[in-house]
C-alpha cells in the first residue's frame, strides 16, 4: 500500500508539472515531452502498460514535431515504449523499439554510455523471451563491458549485468560459468547493500534454479526460501513479479518431494501475482495457468486442470492465433487430459458403449479435433 501511495503521489506531481508546462510553453516543447515520459514511467510501475503506451506516444509526437529524430528525450521514449510492450508481453514489438533506441542512442551518445548499456540489457531480456540465447548473450556481454569500463568492476550495476549473463548461461546449460557469475555478483551486491535488497533476492532465486538444474533439491529449496524472505521484506507487498517468479520456482522445487498441495499453493500464488501485476493477457499469466493445470492433473483434479488449461488456451488463441506453437503444446496437454476423462468415465460406467466422456468431447471441439 505504501508503494502504491508513493506512485500515486509521484503521478500527481508529474501531472501538475505537465499541466503547468503546457500552459506556459506548448505541446512541442521538450519539457512537455519529458513530463509525458515521467508520467508513463509511473504508469508502468503501477502495472498499467496500455495507459503508459498512450502517454509515451504523446511524448514521441512532441519529440518528432519539435526537435528531430536524434535527441535524448526521443531516445528515452523509444526505450520506454520497449519496456511498455515488454510489460504487455509483446516481445517482438518491444524488440523493435529497443533496436530503435540503440540505433538512435549510438548516434547521440556514442557506444560507451550508460544508457546504451541499459538498452543492451533490455534487448538481452527480450531475446531470452524470444529464445534467441546467443543474441541475448551478446547483448548482456556488451552491457557488462560498457558498465565495467565506466563504473568499475565492483559497481552494483556491474553485478546486475553479471546476473543477466549468468541467467543466459544457465539457460544454455553452462552451469559452472553461470554459478561463477552469480557468486561474484552476490559478493558485490552484499558488500554494497547488505542482506536486504532486491538484487539479493534475485540472486538467491537464480542460484536456486541453478541448484535445481544440478539436482541439489535441498540447496534449491533453501535458496528459494531465502529469496522469498528477502523479497517480501524489500517490496513490502506480495504483489511483485519477482515474488511470483520465486513462488513458481519454489512450487516446482517442492514438487520434486511430491509435496503436491504445497506446490499447488505456491503456483496459485504465482498465477495470482502475475495477473495482478502484469495483466491477464501477459505470457507469464498464461504460463501460470498451464502450471496450475499440470499440478491439478497430477492431483487427479481433472475439472480444475481443464479450467486452467482452457483459460490458457483462450488467451494464447486470442493473442497468437490457433496455429501458434504454444497452442500446439497446450493441445497435447488437453489431449492427455481428455484421455484421463475418458478413462475415469469408463471406470465409473463399465460396459458402456459410449466412447467419449462429455468433458473429453468438449475438449476435442475446443481444439478442433477432426470429427468433432
Amino acid at each position: 500500500m505504501e508503494a502504491e501511495d508513493k506512485f500515486a503521489s509521484a503521478y500527481r506531481v508529474y501531472q501538475k508539472s505537465s499541466s503547468i508546462n503546457k500552459k506556459l510553453l506548448n505541446e512541442k516543447n521538450p519539457a512537455v515531452a519529458n513530463d509525458y515520459n515521467n508520467l508513463g514511467g509511473i504508469l508502468l510501475k503501477q502495472g498499467k502498460p496500455d495507459a503508459a503506451l498512450k502517454v509515451f506516444n504523446k511524448a514521441m509526437g512532441c519529440c518528432k514535431r519539435s526537435f528531430g529524430e536524434n535527441r535524448f528525450i526521443l531516445i528515452r521514449c523509444q526505450n520506454n515504449m520497449g519496456k511498455a510492450y515488454s510489460a504487455k508481453g509483446d516481445f517482438h514489438l518491444a524488440r523493435q523499439h529497443f533496436d530503435q533506441a540503440l540505433k538512435t542512442g549510438k548516434l547521440y551518445h556514442g557506444y560507451r554510455h550508460l544508457f546504451i548499456a541499459n538498452v543492451f540489457n533490455n534487448l538481452g531480456e527480450i531475446n531470452i523471451h524470444l529464445d534467441k540465447l546467443d543474441e541475448a548473450m551478446d547483448d548482456h556481454q556488451s552491457a557488462l563491458e560498457i558498465d565495467s569500463s565506466l563504473l568499475g568492476k565492483n559497481h552494483p550495476k556491474v553485478a546486475e549485468d553479471m546476473v543477466n549473463m549468468g541467467m543466459v548461461l544457465m539457460l544454455k546449460a553452462k552451469i559452472e560459468a553461470a554459478e561463477e557469475l552469480f557468486v561474484q555478483a552476490f559478493e558485490i551486491s552484499q558488500n554494497k547493500f547488505g542482506q536486504y535488497h532486491h538484487s539479493i533476492a534475485l540472486n538467491y532465486n537464480c542460484r536456486g534454479r541453478l541448484e535445481l538444474m544440478k539436482g541439489n533439491k535441498i540447496a534449491a529449496v533453501g535458496f528459494f526460501k531465502k529469496a522469498l524472505k528477502v523479497a517480501k521484506s524489500v517490496f513490502q507487498t506480495i504483489n511483485h513479479p519477482l515474488l511470483a517468479d520465486i513462488a513458481t520456482n519454489y512450487g516446482f522445487a517442492v514438487l520434486e518431494y511430491n509435496k503436491f498441495d504445497e506446490s499447488r499453493r505456491f503456483l496459485e500464488l504465482a498465477a495470482s501475482i502475475y495477473e495482478k501485476t502484469l495483466g491477464v493477457t501477459h505470457p507469464f499469466v498464461v504460463r501460470g495457468y498451464i502450471n496450475l493445470g499440470r499440478i491439478c492433473q497430477l492431483l487427479k483434479e481433472l475439472e480444475a486442470a481443464n479450467d486452467n488449461f482452457l483459460k490458457a488456451f483462450s488467451l494464447i488463441n486470442k493473442r497468437r492465433g490457433f496455429e501458434h506453437s504454444e497452442i500446439t503444446e497446450l493441445r497435447e496437454n488437453l489431449m492427455t487430459l481428455a484421455g484421463e476423462f475418458n478413462d475415469r468415465f469408463h471406470r465409473q460406467n463399465p460396459g458402456t458403449s459410449i466412447l467419449y466422456s462429455r468433458p473429453a468431447r468438449q475438449i476435442y471441439q475446443k481444439i478442433k479435433l477432426p470429427g468433432f
